[in-house]
């Protein structure tokens, strides 16, 4: 199922809009109150991105497939690589100028080079890279990368970013890496409305809104009730609905088996809500029905009230996608993620391999979730009935015929002989 973008679709709503107010069929009120709303709670805003951070982040090991986007300042504490696989879906243009690539890394920021390690590396695979502020910083090249090092550096110089391609020969690139104010451009009100739809998501139940099932867990014959203490379990997917399973941390750290009965696709996404508050340390479960990369894009890990995420070292691959807009997120795990990452502060990586980021992105549609739209008055259509124009009468004068004069000649009168 194509699932066309939300940012895409406002952006088509809005031209209709301008459109009808232009030829006066419509009066744009005001922005009105919050109605529910069917959409993909992160492609609606991502442009694309694997990688979202409100803040800061400090990127170690080992990759992320996508796209990266942060707020705030970047560390590099080893050699990482971004958009190792794609870029974004965003090309970046100021005046006449156009990048020849998308972007696979936006600071909004500074790279922070004295608290970066010593010859570490960040690596832009495919794409271009962006920074909001090069105030401490030198855009230099050697024909093949673009570096970004500290003031003073060479091409060769570490700690750098190295944008690899025809990047490095580009001038008009070269003197636009620096986009102060691009992150916000982007993502400004985004975190808003991701801590929205994670509220959202976290609270629905099929109640309250069609559309949703409510995963329950059953043992593992697939009957009713479960015997609980993390025994081997079973639950069923329900096709054409959002199957949401809520759960503590704690239980999920319990449910080291589970089989299901369906499957996931994007009209029938699986929604795992982590409903604890405050920093919780989450290891990702082991269950088969959810691996891969082709069943990951349909799973997400919602986690509406975390302040903090740590997944440690010896952590298994999350296979889904992790939607945290109000945590700081520590990945130490040598596993992957199989999805997006949003997040207010991210370290991938660090005393131990981080793994990777691969580009699951997360693929299905979500009911029920709030939306701020514009209230907008048609303005009545008047018909007027056509005027009908009788041409003028002409009076013609009447036409008198006068009848031939008949010229009958003389009779003669002859005489009897």
């Amino acid at each position: 199922m194509f699932v066309l973008h939300s940012r895409l679709n406002r952006a088509l709503r809005t031209v209709g809009v301008l459109a009808l107010v232009s030829a006066g069929l419509m009066v744009v009120d005001a922005v009105g109150p919050v109605e529910a709303a069917v959409l993909n709670p992160i492609a609606s805003e991502s442009n694309g991105f694997l990688v979202i951070v409100e803040g800061d982040a400090t990127l170690t090991s080992n990759e992320s497939e996508g796209a990266v986007a942060l707020g705030g300042d970047l560390t590099i504490g080893g050699n990482y690589q971004a958009g190792f696989i794609e870029p974004s879906d965003y090309t970046y243009s100021n005046g006449g100028y156009t990048d020849p690539d998308f972007t696979s890394l936006l600071v909004g920021g500074s790279i922070d080079f004295a608290a970066s390690s010593p010859g570490a590396s960040l690596s832009v695979n495919k794409g271009v890279a962006h920074v909001g502020d090069l105030s401490t910083a030198d855009v230099v090249d050697n024909g093949n990368i673009t570096a970004i090092v500290a003031t003073g550096g060479s091409s060769g110089t570490t700690p750098r970013v190295q944008v690899q391609g025809i990047q490095g020969s580009n001038d008009a690139y070269n003197s636009n890496v620096e986009t102060p104010g691009l992150f916000d451009t982007l993502f400004g009100s985004s975190f808003d409305r991701f801590r929205t739809y994670s509220s959202d998501i976290g609270a629905l139940t099929g109640a309250t809104c069609s559309g949703v099932t409510e995963v329950e867990l059953r043992d593992q014959n697939g009957n009713l009730p479960y015997p609980g203490n993390g025994a081997a379990a079973r639950i069923n997917i329900a096709s054409n609905s959002v199957n949401v399973f809520n759960l503590t941390i704690s239980e999920l750290a319990s449910l080291t088996t589970i089989n299901a009965n369906g499957s996931l696709g994007a009209a029938s996404p699986m929604i795992i809500n982590i409903t604890d508050a405050g920093a919780l340390n989450f290891t990702p479960p082991n269950w088969g029905f959810i691996q891969g990369s082709q069943t990951a894009q349909y799973v997400m890990f919602n986690f509406p009230n975390a302040t903090s995420i740590t997944q440690p070292s010896d952590g298994l691959t999350v296979w889904g996608s992790i939607m945290a807009p109000r945590a700081s997120f520590t990945d130490l795990s040598s596993g992957n993620i199989e999805g997006n990452v949003i997040v207010t502060s991210l370290e991938h990586g660090g005393a131990s391999n981080g793994g990777e980021m691969h580009k699951a992105y997360f693929n299905a549609e979500i009911p029920c979730l709030s939306e701020t739209v514009t209230t907008t008055t048609v303005a009545p259509t008047t018909t007027v009935a056509p005027t009908t124009t009788v041409a003028p009468t002409t009076t013609v004068a009447p036409t008198t015929t006068v009848a031939p004069t008949t010229t009958v000649a003389p009779t003669t009168t002859v005489a009897p002989t």
